[in-house]
Parts: structure tokens; C-alpha cells; sequence
């Protein structure tokens, strides 16, 4: 059987590949399998089976018996592709003493829990949630180890084979206990695509062993750990712009990178002089790579520009920045002179781009920055950096929602200009940076060397060219942002327009305003859309649905001690309802833009 739905509950093991289920498989999985055999594992892609399966039900392993130590396994892939929209969990085991059975062993394949997909470990002290011995595991979802505890909830060969495991994070992953990667093999850990920021902590503790790390294209990511998890042994490959690795413990003194070595960093471990090598693969040089030790830590990154129509000042006055030329005279913020000596320029496909938020322009209505400046509307790229108390702050952390706020665009053409040293120009009036030279020239289309595909146009201001210290965060930005939000004027409501609705799949959605604290307060870094915070859901019956329960994801923010925020579109699955109304208990709300609406459902994931 092909191309087939499978639904209603099945108490045996079901095995693909032969009898009714043969490849290719194009089957999607609505029901629950359960197998009544002891130990039995509740499905299977063996060896040499070709297509997909997607999965919307619940899909448990066998339980043990009161003579047997083992549990059965949820799902076994050894090739084809598995989606996980539902639920895998391993058998629970007949004591606490016992062990309960994995969520899923991976052989081979491609097994992508999206960020509905939940796998757990069967309920015991013991228990993996998934067992990876080849293959690849996508994870956008939540993995709980055995018995939701802190143990291993991801294993690499834990069933004894040598197979070289890929393990994928995307954002939004969520895992419970420890993820221990093989001694004996060299296994990846990968940073995945998507179309926004991801977040991973802990590599060298939570995350132990990994011989490789990548990021992929698509998203940014903000990666931590000990400085040693990264030290020489391990790659890094696919750093880009946007991504940023925090070298935990580690204090950073000076550095070069030296190609076909890596990054070489010089500094303090403590109060131990230390050199360590970071094996960041690809293209780059020293001034690529933007340094900022702190705290005892180390943060490292890479490496802006304005709007087709943007006038400059010039010693002829001002004029639109695509009718400049090298040679003419600007004029700098502070009264002097100085000559252009190249202009860079690129016309770019918003919608095409696979991060469009990094190029979005960013619109500053005019009078936005106070004083009547800027003079007119001015557009810059998200990065482009401008000038305030003596220090250079990108225009994406000057974001209010408002006043200043990216706008949807299909297509813009940025230019740069450059003069023969970093300095501030007067864009509109506004004091804003000149072109940095750090070899970046290739997002520009005259730059003189292969135009790069997806330009972001953001680079280090580390560099020794720099005419002032960027900062994104920190007390000027906040003494900055604090000033500029006292002239926003926009109508703000404290109703959070809250209601619920039940979808056609049985599901709940609780729809409301929302809001970006890091658009409203002077500290810009909370860029989370926060919807309401609620403290309890009771069901009609007086039972509650715990607010940590792995069937919680979409919509969803993580849980916090006095309750978990909502996106302003959170659903409650229909498994969890039971058939019954539901009442909200709120722990909190926030000041919302006046003006918007809570917006229906959208899904906004979909593999295969």
C-alpha cells in the first residue's frame, strides 16, 4: 500500500517495507500505534525502504513486562524520511528501576521532528529519547529524556554501532537532559536553517563530544559553550554574518586568523594566559571577524548602507546618494571635509532572500531621532550604524515598532559610500557611518570580485579603520533608545483583545494582541512576540493542563516560574482537551499598539 493514510488505533507492530506498506511510501499517520506484545517496537523503516511517512498521531513502544527489563521502542528508521507532526514515545518499563524504551533509534534516514513533533523517552530513570547511530535527526520540537529528567535524552551509538550521526537544531528545539555524541566517531552537530534567530547554550556540558559543527544557511545563530568544546580538535564551518559563538570562561586579548589554520585567539582562561584555535572553515581574514571579549567570556562574530534616494551632504549641497561619484566632497558631522572615493551599490530581491529580515530596510520616520532630524524619511539596511554619544549603534537596535521599524519590501538598492577614512557622513541630517572596507565588497555589484548570492551587507566594526566602538547593547543604547521612545506618540491599549477559538481539528487557539518588549523598552534585546502570560488552564472538570506539558509547543514561549507567555496565536492540541472547555488564568499582560488586531491561525511549518 502507497500513498495511504493510516488512522484508528493499532495494538501491533507496523513494519514497512513489506505486506500492505511497501516502498515507495507516501504515508501519512493519523492514528495511534501501541503494540500489546511486550517490548515490541511500534514502527518500523527497515533497511532499503524509499519515501516518507508523516506522522500526526501517537506512536508508543511496547511496555515491559513485570519479568522484563526492557521496554520497546517507538519508532526504528533505518532509511526513508520520518515527520514528526504528533507524538513518539518509548514503552514505559514495569519499575522505575528498569529501563524504559527509546522515543526513537535512527540507523539511517532522516528523522525531522517539526515544532509540533514531540519524542520522549519511555517513563523510567532511564530511557533515551532518541538513539543516534547514523543517520540524521532533525529537532525544531521538544525531546524529553526517559521520565523527563536530566539524563541523556540524545545518545550517539548507544546501541553500539559506528555509524556517524548528524544532529540538526533549528530553531525553536527544545531538549530535556543531556546530548552525548560519540568517543569513537566523528559526529556533527549542525546549527539548522529557518527563517529566524536561534539559540543554543551549553556545548561542552548539555552538548559533550562533538568532533564538528556547521552552521547552516538560513539562520542566525547565537551558540555558547566552554571554549574547549571548540578549541583545535573540532570544525566550524559555515559561519556567517548573523551567527554569533560566545566562548564561555575564555577572555579574549588578541587574535589573527591565519587560512587554512583557523582563528587563533590569544587571551586568559581565568587568570591562566591561554592560545586557543578555533577551526573556523572558509574565506575570511583578521578584520572579518568582529571580537568582543566581557564578563570573563569571549563573543565572536562577523563582519551597512542606504536607500536608492537618501540625500548626503555635500560640499555642492545635499545630494541623492546614487548621483554621488568618487571625488566629490562630504561633508562630516563635524563641520570637516572629505573626498568619496568609491560607491558601492546592489539592487536586492527581498523576497528571494533566505534571512529578509537581515536586509528589510529600516524606515526612520522623519524627526524620529529628535531635533527635526532626520529631515526627511531615512532607509537605511539593518546594520547600517549611526551616530550617537560618541559611539556607532546599527539601526536594527533602534527599532521601536513605530518611529523606527523595518518595512516590507520586494526589492531596494542600497548604496555605500566610502571615503578614505571611516567617518560620519549626514544622511537626511543624520549623523551615519561611511563605508568600512573589511572584505565585504563582495554584497555590492561594482565591488570588483564574484557578487555574493545573498548579500547581507553587515561587517565588523572591529576593525582597526573604525572612527568609533559599535555597541548593540549596553547603557548607551538604552540612554539612547530612552530618549528616542519619549518621542513616540503612538496609541497604546493595556486589552489584550484575548479570546479563544476552537479549530476543526478539535484544537484550541487563544488569539490576542501582541507585542516586542525589545521595540517599547530602552534594553533592545527582547525581540520576543509576546502575546499574554498565563499562570493556569483549567479544564470544565477542575483538572489543570500543566503548562510544561511537550504537547505545548505551538505559539509557545518557554516557561517561566510565575507562568508561559503566549505568541498571541498558542494552541492547546485537542489531545490535551479532552473534549472540555477550558478557562485561562493570566499571570500577565503588556501595554499593546493600539491599533492591531489578533490575527487568525496561520501554520507556519511544513517539511516534506
Amino acid at each position: 500500500m502507497t500513498g495511504s493514510t493510516i488512522s484508528g488505533t493499532i495494538s501491533h507492530t507496523v513494519t514497512f517495507g513489506t505486506g500492505a506498506y511497501t516502498s515507495p511510501l507516501t504515508i501519512t499517520s493519523t492514528g495511534d500505534i501501541t503494540p500489546s506484545t511486550t517490548a515490541a517496537i511500534g514502527l518500523v523503516m527497515p533497511t532499503g525502504v524509499t519515501g516518507s511517512i508523516i506522522n500526526f498521531g501517537t506512536i508508543t513502544g511496547g511496555l515491559s513486562s513485570n519479568n522484563s527489563f526492557t521496554s520497546g521502542v517507538g519508532v526504528q528508521i533505518s532509511a526513508g524520511t520520518f515527520i514528526n507532526d504528533g507524538h513518539v514515545v518509548g514503552g514505559a518499563s514495569f519499575s522505575s528501576n528498569y529501563a524504559g524504551g527509546d522515543g526513537v533509534n535512527i540507523y539511517g534516514g532522516v528523522f525531522d521532528n517539526t515544532a509540533r513533533g514531540t519524542v520522549a523517552g519511555g517513563a523510567s530513570k532511564y530511557g533515551y529519547a532518541v538513539d543516534l547511530s547514523g543517520g540524521t535527526f532533525i529537532n525544531a520540537g521538544m525531546v524529553i529524556a526517559g521520565g523527563g529528567g536530566s539524563s541523556e535524552a540524545i545518545v550517539f551509538n548507544g546501541g553500539g554501532t559506528s555509524g556517524v550521526g548528524t544532529l540538526v537544531i533549528d530553531p525553536g528545539s527544545s531538549i530535556v537532559g543531556s546530548v552525548v555524541a560519540s568517543t569513537s566517531v566523528a559526529d556533527l552537530l549542525e546549527f539548522g536553517a529557518g527563517s529566524s534567530v536561534g539559540t543554543v547554550t551549553g556545548i561542552g556540558s548539555q552538548y559533550q563530544n562533538f568532533s564538528h559543527f556547521s552552521f547552516a544557511t538560513g539562520a542566525s545563530f547565537d551558540v555558547s559553550g566552554t571554549y574547549t568544546a571548540f578549541d583545535a580538535k573540532q570544525t566550524i564551518a559555515g559561519f556567517a554574518v548573523g551567527d554569533t559563538l560566545t566562548l564561555d570562561g575564555f577572555t579574549e586579548q588578541s587574535a589573527t586568523y591565519v587560512s587554512g589554520t583557523g582563528l587563533e585567539l590569544t587571551g586568559t582562561a581565568g587568570s591562566t594566559a591561554s592560545t586557543i584555535t578555533l577551526d573556523v572553515t572558509g574565506s575570511f581574514t583578521t578584520a572579518n571577524f568582529h571580537i568582543t571579549p566581557s564578563g570573563g567570556n569571549t563573543a565572536i562574530s562577523l563582519n551597512p548602507c542606504f536607500a536608492q534616494g537618501t540625500r548626503i551632504l555635500t560640499a555642492r549641497g545635499e545630494i541623492p546618494v546614487e548621483q554621488l561619484a568618487p571625488g566629490d566632497q562630504v561633508v562630516l558631522h563635524d563641520g570637516s571635509s572629505a573626498k568619496i572615493t568609491w560607491i558601492g551599490h546592489r539592487s536586492v530581491a527581498i523576497t528571494a532572500h533566505p534571512t529578509p529580515e537581515k536586509i528589510q530596510p529600516v524606515l526612520i520616520v522623519s524627526g524620529a531621532l529628535g531635533n527635526g532630524l532626520p529631515t526627511r524619511d531615512l532607509y537605511v539596511s539593518p546594520d547600517h550604524a549611526l551616530f550617537f554619544e560618541d559611539h556607532l549603534i546599527p539601526a536594527k537596535c533602534l527599532i521601536n515598532g513605530v518611529t523606527i521599524r523595518q518595512i516590507p519590501r520586494e526589492r531596494i538598492t542600497y548604496y555605500h559610500v566610502e571615503l578614505a577614512d571611516h567617518a560620519i557622513l549626514l544622511a537626511e541630517g543624520a549623523p551615519a557611518e561611511s563605508y568600512l572596507e573589511t572584505g565585504n565588497r563582495s554584497a555590492f555589484a561594482n565591488g570588483d570580485e564574484p557578487v555574493r548570492l545573498h548579500p547581507d551587507f553587515a561587517r565588523s566594526l572591529r576593525a582597526a579603520g573604525s572612527c568609533a566602538p559599535l555597541v548593540e547593547s549596553g547603557p548607551v543604547v538604552e540612554a539612547v533608545r530612552a530618549r528616542l521612545l519619549t518621542l513616540v506618540t503612538a496609541a497604546t491599549t493595556d486589552d489584550p483583545a484575548l479570546t479563544t477559538q476552537t479549530r476543526p481539528d478539535g484544537s484550541l487557539l487563544i488569539a490576542s494582541r501582541s507585542a516586542i518588549p525589545g521595540h517599547r523598552n530602552p534594553d533592545p534585546r527582547d525581540q520576543r512576540q509576546l502575546g499574554v502570560k498565563i499562570a493556569r488552564i483549567t479544564r470544565a472538570d477542575g483538572s489543570l493542563i500543566p503548562l510544561d506539558h511537550p504537547a505545548l509547543t505551538k505559539g509557545w514561549h518557554d516557561l517561566e516560574a510565575d507562568g508561559r507567555w503566549t505568541n498571541g496565536q498558542a494552541i492547546i492540541p485537542a489531545t490535551l482537551l479532552g473534549g472540555q472547555a477550558v478557562t485561562l488564568t493570566l499571570a500577565a499582560t503588556l501595554t499593546y499598539p493600539a491599533a492591531q488586531n489578533s490575527a487568525p491561525y496561520q501554520r507556519s511549518r511544513q517539511r516534506g
